[in-house]
């Protein structure tokens, strides 16, 4: 009997320990993938607005247009800080740099497309974003879509090594009721 309490403890102990897995698994994937969703959002908002800029004629709506693309150029850098401050491996600190570093660039070109729709050179500001502010912003584009490839292959990961524990479990449930089975038989021989 105390020795299949204790197998049982190892069992009960196991399953806890599997669940807490699952549960860290679930909400570091989930929410991982959630805010580089929101990022990715944000990111393309801002290029969006800096877009709608470039279509309209109207000064009044190219100012709000590019009041808009601030705004949700300060959501995108509070974004790529809460990463690079999550990052845990070299691999994602590295990735963290590089996306911030590419975002900057492509701000740079940004500021500079606004500049000039402000000052009126609309044909300038389209060539200006042919140019530099396309590239720019799929390498940013690139590097989001590798975080959440990242994060992707954090959660396979994860998921095996979930897998391999709860196939410990199980076959520690087996032997013990194995044993609980042949502890009662000698037991009812007995």
């Amino acid at each position: 009997c105390c020795a299949v309490g204790v197998a049982g403890g190892f069992v009960v102990r196991d399953l806890t320990a599997a669940n807490a897995e699952a549960q860290e698994m679930y909400t570091v994937s989930v929410h991982g993938l959630q805010r580089i969703g929101q990022l990715q959002y944000d990111a393309e908002e801002t290029r969006r607005a800096t877009l709608y800029a470039l279509t309209t004629s109207d000064s009044n709506l190219q100012v709000i247009y590019a009041g808009q693309t601030r705004e949700m150029d300060r959501r995108v850098k509070d974004g790529i800080g809460f990463y690079a401050r999550q990052a845990r491996r070299p691999a994602e600190t590295a990735l963290a740099t590089r996306v911030s570093r590419d975002w900057t660039n492509y701000l740079g070109v940004r500021d500079e497309v606004l500049a000039s729709i402000l000052a009126g050179s609309t044909k300038q500001a389209v060539s200006l974003d042919l140019a530099r502010g396309v590239p720019t912003f799929e390498l940013v584009r690139q590097d989001l879509d590798e975080v959440k490839h990242l994060y992707d292959d954090d959660a396979s990961k994860r998921q095996a090594n979930f897998a391999a524990s709860s196939r410990r479990s199980s076959a520690r449930l087996i032997g013990i009721l194995g044993f609980t089975f042949l502890l009662s038989s000698a037991a009812v021989l007995a």
